[in-house]
């Protein structure tokens, strides 16, 4: 079976097409203001670094209010080896699973993590 006429002109228009195509977008980068900074490279579906400043300034707005907003894993309590003990037990994790999937409610779920958490302050 040999190819008919009509898929051999499809095949050059879209070779033509193709090429035009790329000929276009390298025209299309070369007009852009923003350069990419050396070493800046494109993954299929994941950004390398693009620019530096703009690498930073999403850090910086993420970051900037941390401190303001955290609290520690004692919360208002003192941190010291009780509290993270209670955090390395996943006592908090463990409740809001334990509530989330509806194994117990929150009502259940909370006395129970206490108990737990209770075991680490006494001793």
């Amino acid at each position: 079976m040999y190819p008919a006429r009509r898929h051999a002109l499809r095949a050059g228009a879209a070779l033509a097409l193709g090429a035009r195509l790329v000929d276009w977008t390298y025209a299309w980068a070369a007009e852009q203001p923003f350069k990419p900074e050396r070493g800046a490279w494109l993954r299929f579906l994941r950004w390398s670094k693009f620019l530096d400043a703009e690498n930073n300034a999403t850090t910086d707005a993420i970051f900037r209010e941390v401190s303001a907003r955290a609290r520690s894993g004692a919360y208002a309590g003192k941190l010291g080896q009780a509290a993270a003990a209670v955090l390395a037990d996943f006592v908090v994790v463990d409740m809001f699973a334990e509530t989330v999937t509806g194994q117990l409610s929150p009502k259940e779920a909370m006395p129970k993590a206490e108990k737990r958490a209770q075991r680490f302050y006494r001793g």
